[in-house]
């Protein structure tokens, strides 16, 4: 990401004819040189940002990786936060759509002014049916699409399930490879053990961890410099971490798990340089206060998986949306309505319009720059897109754009 600097205009006036002494123009040259330099010296220099403080490095399978560069600094008249290019900034509220869903649920916000865009999910067994091959057709597809009707794309890859009716969303070729460790059943991820089961990524492996460096570094070659291209999600820290014996055998324990999320995390940043990429917090084994923190220095935005202002106890409350809240002038904050958030066992009796209680939870609890809303019927036309006409733009996003007319 690069600062945006107003271009310097330079004029040397003529000299009147009562002047004797005229400037050469090899003067001029040398003045305008002088004054090119001058200018652009104290230009770098007051924009040069401070230091990233110590412990920002970690070890991957390419080498010490360290935070990508430092942050954007946005011009003091625009609302934005610090680590945004606001060019490439379109927040507000986003329909979010499943693996299967295109163009017919696209329509949905299809000359909808209060929507920005979509965000959808795709599985990395899609985009990388053989190792080192990617398929990014259908990605490709459902962008040019969406820009067709003026809407932009956001993005999560899908590397876990939650249900152990699916299997794992890893490439295929992982999974007889005992190199990608964990699960024999599946090499590359391990089987979860609590609430309904599922696969999730045995992430601190080094090999794992170099295949998804390797999945963002091809995305970002093909999607950074897309317009229309919005940011993307590398998912959530909850994940039913191991709690059998097997943990200790396949290498787990929560600092390695973190320094596993911080590699995919910086990984997506470096390969996308000039987009907005999102961390969502809600659970962990590891501090996520400090974990939060890191994201931050690194550029890297905050979300959370669900939004429940019904829940004031839960973990995603307590824990998750004050730290939204803490670091949103740092970074884009970006919280997340799930399928089930709609039909919350905490509704409050009489709540006639669940969609208008998350609306305004998500905006008094975490201010969100983009808030994603899942398409499940019937709430998303007859309560989602409703509402959000009635409350009007997010104020974060409201006082973005009226900063930057």
């Amino acid at each position: 990401m690069t600062n945006r600097h107003r271009p310097i205009e330079m004029k040397i006036t003529k000299q009147p004819n009562s002047v004797k002494h005229i400037m050469t123009r090899h003067h001029q040259y040398f003045l305008a040189f002088a004054f090119l330099f001058t200018t652009s010296f104290s230009a770098v220099s007051f924009a040069a940002a401070p230091v990233v403080p110590g412990g920002l490095c970690i070890e991957t399978p390419e080498g010490i990786q360290c935070a990508v560069a430092a942050p954007v600094v946005a011009s003091p008249t625009i609302i934005a936060p610090k680590t945004v290019n606001p060019q490439n900034f379109h927040p507000g509220n986003y329909m979010a759509v499943g693996l299967t869903e295109g163009a017919f649920s696209f329509d949905r916000i299809k000359g909808n002014p209060d929507f920005v865009g979509v965000k959808k999910y795709y599985t990395w067994k899609n985009l990388e049916p053989a190792e080192g091959q990617y398929d990014f057709s259908q990605m490709a597809s459902d962008l040019a699409y969406l820009q067709s009707i003026g809407k932009r794309l956001w993005i999560e890859i899908r590397w876990t399930t939650f249900n152990s009716a699916y299997g794992p969303e890893t490439p295929t070729y992982m999974w007889r490879n005992s190199k990608y460790g964990c699960d024999s059943a599946n090499y590359g991820n391990y089987s979860r053990s609590v609430q309904q089961g599922g696969w999730l990524l045995c992430a601190w492996n080094a090999n794992v961890q170099a295949r998804v460096a390797a999945l963002f570094n091809a995305l970002g070659s093909r999607f950074n410099a897309e317009p229309y291209f919005e940011g993307l999600d590398v998912g959530e820290t909850s994940t039913g971490y191991p709690g059998d014996t097997n943990a200790a055998v396949w290498g787990y324990s929560a600092t390695n798990e973190a320094n596993a999320f911080k590699a995919n995390a910086l990984a997506a940043k470096r390969a996308f340089p000039s987009k907005t990429v999102i961390q969502q917090i809600n659970y962990a084994a590891f501090d996520l206060t400090e974990f939060a923190a890191w994201l931050v220095s690194n550029g890297v935005g905050l979300g959370a998986p669900d939004t429940q202002p019904q829940r004031p106890t839960n973990s995603i409350m307590t824990v998750a949306y004050p730290l939204l809240l803490k670091y949103h002038d740092a970074v884009p904050v970006a919280p997340e309505v799930q399928w089930s958030n709609y039909l919350d066992s905490t509704t409050a009796a009489g709540d006639s319009n669940i969609a208008e209680t998350l609306l305004k939870g998500a905006i008094k609890y975490t201010n969100p720059h983009y808030l994603f809303w899942e398409n499940r019927d019937p709430y998303m036309i007859d309560m989602v897109i409703p509402s959000v006409r009635n409350y009007g733009m997010l104020p974060a996003a409201k006082a973005f754009y009226d900063s930057n007319k």
